[in-house]
C-alpha cells in the first residue's frame, strides 16, 4: 500500500495519471512463474495500450532475475512506452545502458544472498533437530517436533519427515514391481501413487526411502526409519539406469539431432523449453524450426515455430562476435580477476566477523553451562542455551561456506586467449556435430526468443569462460539479438 500511495503521489505531481494497477503481491521477481499480473501487463501493452509508459516502485520489485528483466523493459521500450523507476536514479543517454546493467545484477546478487542466507539457517535447525519446511515426498508424513517457546510464551513449532505407516507398504510395492524390470505404466496402475507416469523419475531415485536426506549438499545417512532397504532400493535404480541410458543414446533431440541448440532455448512468452522438430513432406523442402513445448503441451501460449537454421546462424554469428573476441576477452579476464579478488576480501573481512560472532557465541555457551551446573535446570536457561547453540550451528556453516568459496581464478595471455578462442571457432564452424555442440553448450547458458511475422529477436546469455580458468564460478553476460526479413523467418 505505501508503494501505491508513493507512485499515485508522484503522479499527482507530475500531472499523470494512473491508468490500471498490475500487482504481483507477495510474489517472488526472481522468476516470472506465477507473476499472472506482469504477464497481463505486458500482454495489454503488446495489444497497444493507450498509455505513455510503465511506473514501477524500484527495478528488483519488477523482477531480481536480471536477464528476464532486460527482456522485458527492453520489448516495453521497443513498442513504444517508457519506463521509469520510482527510487532508481537512471541517467539519459548510453550511461543509463550501464546503470541499468548494474542494477539488475545488483538485485539478482540480492535475491541469491537472501536465498543463501535462508538456506543456511534452514540446514542448521535441520542438522540439529531434524525438521524440514515443505512437504515430504509421497509415503512420507509431517510429524510434529517442538523447538522451544516464542517470546510470547507460545511453543515454536517445526516439523520432520517420517515414514506414513499407511502408504509405506504400496512404497515398497512400488520399488519391488520396478527390481522385477516392470514399466513405469504397470507400477502407476498397480499403486495409484501418482497419477501421472513422470511423477516416477523423481520417485524412484530418491534416497530419502531408505532413510538418507539429501539437502543441498548436506547428506544425512539415518533422517528416518527406511521404507525399503538399500538393496531393494539399488536394484530399483539400476532398472531405471539401464533404461535412461538406451533412452539417451536415441533421443532424437538432445543427444543426436541437428538442432544445435537443443536444451538451451526457451519461450520469452511463458518460459517453456523449445524443442526442435523436421516437417518433410513429399515433393517439398525439408523444414526445420524450434518449437514451444507448451503451446503443443497445454494449447495456452501464443508462440509461433522458430526457423532453425536462421535462428542458430544469428546465434552463431553473436557467439562469435561477443563470447570469442579476443579484444572482449582480455577485458572480460581483467573484470573476473577483480571482480573475484574484491569478493575475496570481502568474504575475508566477513569470515573474520564471523569468526568474532562466533567467539562471543562460544563464551555465551559456556558461561550458560556453567549458569545450569551452579543453579540447576530452569526454562530460561535452557531456552537460552538450545537458541544459543542453534545460532553457533548456523555460524559455523557460514564459515564453512565461505571458506570453500574463497578461491581467485587464474588468468591466461593474450595469446593463450587467442589460441583458444581459435580453437573453439573452429570447432563452432566446423563439419563434426559433436564438437560444434559441445562448443555452443561451454559457451551458452540460455537462449529466450520469439518470433513476430518478420523476424526474430529474443536476449542471449553467454559465458565466456575459456578466459577464467577451470573451476571458476562462471560470470555471464547478456546480449540481445534479432533477425528481420520475412525471407529469413519463413
Amino acid at each position: 500500500m505505501r508503494q501505491i500511495n508513493e507512485i499515485n503521489a508522484w503522479a499527482s505531481a507530475n500531472g499523470l495519471m494512473i491508468a490500471h494497477w498490475f500487482p504481483d503481491e507477495a510474489k517472488s521477481g526472481t522468476s516470472t512463474k506465477k507473476r499472472d499480473q506482469l504477464k497481463v501487463m505486458m500482454d495489454a501493452l503488446r495489444d497497444g495500450a493507450a498509455v505513455g509508459g510503465v511506473v514501477v516502485w524500484s527495478y528488483d520489485r519488477f523482477a531480481r532475475n536480471a536477464v528476464q528483466s532486460l527482456l522485458y523493459r527492453t520489448e516495453i521500450k521497443n513498442l513504444g512506452y517508457q519506463f521509469h523507476s520510482l527510487t532508481d536514479y537512471i541517467p539519459a543517454g548510453r550511461e543509463g545502458i550501464i546503470f541499468e546493467a548494474f542494477k539488475d545484477y545488483a538485485s539478482e546478487q540480492f535475491s541469491i544472498t537472501l536465498s543463501n542466507n535462508v538456506k543456511s539457517g534452514s540446514r542448521a535447525v535441520l542438522q540439529k533437530y531434524g525438521v524440514m519446511g515443505g512437504f515430504p515426498p509421497r509415503g512420507f508424513m509431517r510429524e510434529r517436533v517442538e523447538l522451544g517457546i516464542h517470546r510470547d510464551g507460545s511453543p515454536r513449532i517445526a516439523y520432520k519427515w517420517v515414514p506414513d505407516p499407511d502408504l509405506a507398504p504400496t512404497v515398497r510395492l512400488a520399488y519391488e514391481m520396478r527390481a522385477r524390470g516392470a514399466t513405469l505404466k504397470q507400477i502407476m496402475d498397480a499403486t495409484k501413487l501418482f497419477p501421472a507416469v513422470n511423477s516416477f523419475t523423481t520417485f524412484f531415485p530418491n534416497r530419502l526411502y531408505m532413510g538418507i536426506l539429501k539437502y543441498g549438499d548436506l547428506i544425512i545417512p539415518d533422517y528416518c526409519a527406511p521404507i525399503v532397504s538399500a538393496d531393494l532400493w539399488e536394484r530399483a535404480a539400476s532398472v531405471g539406469r539401464k533404461r535412461q541410458k538406451i533412452t539417451k543414446t536415441h533421443n532424437p533431440r538432445r543427444y543426436a539431432s541437428q538442432f544445435l541448440f537443443s536444451g538451451l532455448i526457451f519461450c520469452q512468452h511463458c518460459g517453456s523449453p523449445l524443442n526442435g522438430r523436421v516437417i518433410a513432406k513429399k515433393n517439398k523442402p525439408r523444414r526445420e524450426y524450434y518449437f514451444c513445448t507448451r503451446k503443443y503441451r497445454r494449447r495456452d501460449c501464443p508462440a509461433r515455430d522458430i526457423p532453425a537454421r536462421a535462428l542458430e546462424n544469428e546465434l552463431l554469428k553473436k557467439l562469435d562476435d561477443l563470447a570469442l573476441d579476443l579484444e572482449r576477452l582480455i577485458q572480460f579476464q581483467s573484470f573476473v580477476i577483480d571482480h573475484y579478488t574484491r569478493q575475496y576480501e570481502q568474504k575475508d573481512g566477513e569470515r573474520i566477523r564471523i569468526r568474532r560472532e562466533l567467539s562471543g557465541v562460544n563464551r555465551k555457551i559456556k558461561n550458560l553451562t556453567e549458569a545450569i551446573g551452579e543453579r540447576g535446570k530452569s526454562r530460561a536457561l535452557l531456552d537460552g542455551l538450545q537458541s544459543a547453540e542453534m545460532e553457533k550451528a548456523s555460524l559455523e556453516i557460514q564459515i564453512n561456506d565461505l571458506d570453500q568459496d574463497m578461491r581467485l581464478p587464474r588468468g591466461e595471455s593474450p595469446q593463450q586467449l587467442a589460441i583458444l578462442a581459435e580453437e573453439i571457432k573452429k570447432a563452432l564452424h566446423g563439419e563434426d556435430l559433436s564438437d560444434k555442440k559441445n562448443a555452443i553448450h561451454m559457451l551458452t547458458v540460455r537462449v529466450i526468443v520469439s518470433r513476430t511475422d518478420d523476424k526474430i529477436q529474443g536476449v542471449l546469455r553467454y559465458v565466456p569462460n575459456v578466459c577464467v580458468g577451470t573451476g571458476t564460478p562462471a560470470q555471464t553476460r547478456t546480449a540481445l539479438f534479432g533477425s528481420g526479413g520475412r525471407r529469413s523467418v519463413h
